[in-house]
């Protein structure tokens, strides 16, 4: 059962004024699609929010293999 298997993991923490987030997940095939190509809206708003919030003071890295959705999230704090 494929829900049986999915999981999902959380981080964070703070570094020399830097808050470090990182959020993971598995993937699990929803027929044709998975569920981050039926809800992909969701990144790009999250990405405009960031811009307006802390222009010039964030990185954000997705990163998608066949099992695993990772989203690194760095936010300067200074």
């Amino acid at each position: 059962n494929a829900r049986d298997s999915s999981w999902i993991t959380v981080s964070l923490k703070v570094v020399d004024h830097q808050l470090h987030y990182r959020v993971a997940n598995s993937i699990v095939p929803q027929g044709e699609k998975t569920v981050r190509e039926a809800s992909g809206i969701g990144l790009v708003s999250v990405r405009r929010r960031l811009e307006l919030s802390y222009p010039g003071k964030h990185e954000i890295e997705v990163t998608e293999d066949t099992e695993r959705y990772r989203v690194d999230l760095k936010i300067d704090l200074q």
